[in-house]
């Protein structure tokens, strides 16, 4: 992965074995990306709403999540992009779409509540894209913060949600 900041590009790597979270925060630029994509595409934006994102954190989420989407699209009319949101559970708010209006309507109508359960969000993103036949399959989450609903190991959250991210990695879903 590589990102354009305002010095030139940034390259992002790593190899196959290791984990990484990336955390992004966009709220205002001057500067515009291009990348050129030509292989189909499909990303699952898995979504923050719990009742801790309430007020400003839930509408800079939109915001970076509406961005995300006119930039990825703008940029291939192979990409499907599909919304899991997550609090105490996980719901499927779109499906496999390409329709920015429709993607920026479903992203502006999110509502805050409820527990932070990112565990059953990775799995209904994992499920989403096992259907799918695109060439490069990724997951984009965007949270506030840790976990504090779903499976427990060894009296923490965390250590589930990494095992099932080592699983989505193995499909070839790329998890950022």
């Amino acid at each position: 992965v590589t990102l354009t900041g305002p010095d030139g590009p940034i390259p992002i790597t790593k190899s196959n074995n290791a984990s990484f979270l990336v955390g992004l925060s966009a709220l205002s630029s001057a500067s515009t990306s291009t990348t050129t994509q030509s292989q189909p595409l499909d990303v699952v934006l898995v979504l923050d709403v719990s009742g801790s994102m309430d007020g400003t954190p839930l509408s800079e989420t939109k915001q970076a999540a509406v961005k995300f989407v006119e930039t990825v699209l703008g940029q291939s009319a192979n990409t499907r992009i599909s919304i899991v949101t997550y609090s105490d559970t996980a719901s499927v708010v779109m499906q496999a779409e390409n329709n920015i209006p429709e993607l920026r309507k479903a992203v502006n109508s999110l509502e805050s509540g409820g527990g932070t359960n990112l565990y059953t969000a990775l799995e209904q993103a994992q499920s989403i894209l096992d259907g799918r036949r695109a060439d490069t399959k990724m997951i984009v989450v965007m949270s506030d913060g840790l976990p504090n609903n779903g499976p427990t190991e060894n009296g923490t959250y965390t250590e589930p949600i990494i095992g099932l991210a080592d699983q989505i990695k193995q499909d070839n879903i790329l998890v950022y």
